[in-house]
């Protein structure tokens, strides 16, 4: 039970770093168009969404390491 749990994280974060991969990519290709400032909202949207995961990670983090301390 314990190995699918951890598997099917590891799959969600694989897939979260390839989607991070392809939202950079896009954003560059806006950059180089010129077009950055048509999609101002979505590159704020994407930075709050980024602070919120950061904060998750960072309390799960707080909690493993707590825990093996």
């Amino acid at each position: 039970m314990e190995e699918l749990r951890i598997e099917k994280l590891k799959q969600k974060i694989k897939r979260f770093n390839g989607l991070m991969e392809e939202l950079s990519q896009e954003f560059t290709v806006i950059f180089l168009e010129g077009n950055a400032g048509k999609f101002r909202d979505s590159v704020l949207e994407m930075i709050q969404s980024l602070e919120k995961a950061q904060e998750m990670v960072k309390r799960v983090s707080d909690l493993v390491l707590g825990k093996d301390k």
